[in-house]
């Protein structure tokens, strides 16, 4: 009787063990496919890591023109950005900024299919909250969630952002992100943290060091991946960025980190950037460093057409966005470059890609821009509460420089060699007709809180 109890015992507790062991190599696999999901999406979009600074920064720009044209309601839209393969749609809101990005493909028989979008949510004082990325489904003829990134705030400055992944009917937070300011409010760090799909816990990833220039423009960027086994942050690649004496930028360099005996730097990928007689971009050439031949090597480049008779004052854009295109322009999100003021003063009309085949340069994708007018019914939330958005204008400026929600403070002015040209109590009107001509970046003090930015005297 004891043996035949003992067996039934026994063989209840082996079902038991068994299905406690099934259930939990079911757990494992599912967090498995989930992070295998995850490593899939944080490959697709790796630039929404980073993405969110340019963002903002870019509707600020938006708010500044919408400022100095308030008479203006009729603006050029860019519409959309058309190749023999690829078609990028944007849609926008009342006040002009764009709520939706559709990408297209064209299908074999030549018709634009629905590849993915990205929708842009904000909050109620008009920053940049969401950015949702979807996902097409062709059986279904709907969209599919995809991806998810969250910006929060302290006063005006993004205090974190946190990553998602679409999962069983809900957001899986799986990234994470603290940003550390320097003295002027602009980023020094940013670190970011990775799900654990074992523990379930966050661990560091990885971090960005920010380091910049007199002129207070980006001078590199490093970035560390988090080593579990000394716990500590080791280096792994970095972006070198080279300016001319307009501030124009000339060159990004690109090192990945090589933990050799003494530890160097070793030369991956450039890009070198060429202007115009008039200051436009003309050219982006990249090249790749060939370790056989110990020399550069043409990779691709990217000639720019322009219409010079619209600047961005007359135009609705979406963003730095606008630039990044699908076969990974150095222009991108990941660089962190405000390419609306720095590049692109007047409106982008089409852009040619050669690919090098090892001889010569040959055209391998030309995309068109295509605007239309639209009217700019409301403005924006944030002109009310210009009181913690100091905008000046006009930018260009002749003589008299205009400040919008400033009441009392200082103002300094230094030209190109970083010399003071100017400091004087904040007015609404300041008198720049004795400057020269040329680029200047001013800083505003207001209580504690310093505004930074470039002006053109022409």
């Amino acid at each position: 009787m004891k043996k035949s109890m003992f067996k039934i015992i026994s063989f209840i507790f082996s079902v038991v063990v068994f299905m406690s062991i099934s259930n939990l190599q079911a757990q494992n696999l599912e967090k498995e496919n989930i992070y295998e999901k995850f490593l899939k999406y944080r490959a697709k979009y790796a630039k929404y890591l980073k993405v969110a600074p340019n963002l903002v920064y870019g509707k600020h720009q938006q708010n500044q023109r919408k400022d100095y044209y308030k008479t203006q309601t009729t603006l050029y839209a860019l519409d959309s950005i058309v190749s023999d393969t690829t078609k990028i749609e944007y849609i926008y809101d009342v006040d002009g900024f764009v709520t939706e990005m559709i990408y297209y493909e064209s299908n074999i028989i030549g018709d634009w299919e629905e590849v993915s979008k990205e929708e842009y949510i904000y909050t109620i004082d008009d920053k940049l909250a969401e950015i949702i990325v979807y996902d097409y489904d062709n059986i279904t003829f709907s969209w599919d969630k995809n991806i998810k990134l969250e910006i929060n705030y302290i006063g005006n400055l993004i205090d974190e952002e946190n990553l998602y992944i679409w999962y069983s009917g809900s957001w899986l937070k799986v990234m994470y992100s603290d940003i550390t300011y320097n003295m002027n409010n602009m980023i020094s760090i940013e670190e970011w943290y990775e799900l654990n799909f074992i523990t379930m816990q966050f661990d560091k990833s990885y971090k960005v060091e920010y380091d910049y220039n007199a002129n207070q423009d980006l001078d590199y960027l490093t970035y560390y991946d988090f080593d579990d086994n000394s716990s500590s942050y080791k280096e792994s690649h970095r972006f070198d960025y080279y300016y001319n004496f307009n501030q124009q930028i000339l060159m990004i360099k690109e090192q990945n980190y090589v933990n050799n005996f003494l530890g160097s730097w070793v030369d991956t990928i450039k890009t070198v950037f060429t202007y115009d007689a008039n200051g436009l971009l003309d050219e982006e050439e990249v090249l790749y460093w060939n370790d056989n031949t110990n020399s550069w090597e043409e990779d691709y480049k990217i000639i720019y057409f322009y219409d010079q008779n619209y600047n961005n004052n007359d135009l609705l854009l979406p963003y730095s966005s606008f630039y990044t295109t699908f076969y990974s322009s150095i222009l991108s999100q990941e660089y962190l470059i405000d390419m609306e003021s720095h590049y692109f003063d007047f409106m982008l009309i089409a852009e040619d890609k050669y690919v090098h085949d090892g001889i010569n340069y040959v055209l391998n994708e030309e995309s068109d821009y295509y605007y239309s007018t639209r009217t700019i019914t409301t403005k924006s939330k944030n002109q009310a509460n210009s009181q913690n958005n100091p905008v000046l204008y006009p930018n260009p400026v002749k003589n008299q420089l205009f400040i919008n929600g400033v009441k009392e403070g200082n103002i300094e002015m230094y030209n190109l060699q970083g010399q003071l040209v100017l400091k004087a109590p904040l007015n609404q009107t300041i008198e720049l007709g004795h400057l020269t001509d040329g680029i200047y970046t001013y800083k505003l003090q207001i209580e504690n809180k310093i505004y930074t930015g470039k002006i053109i005297k022409e």
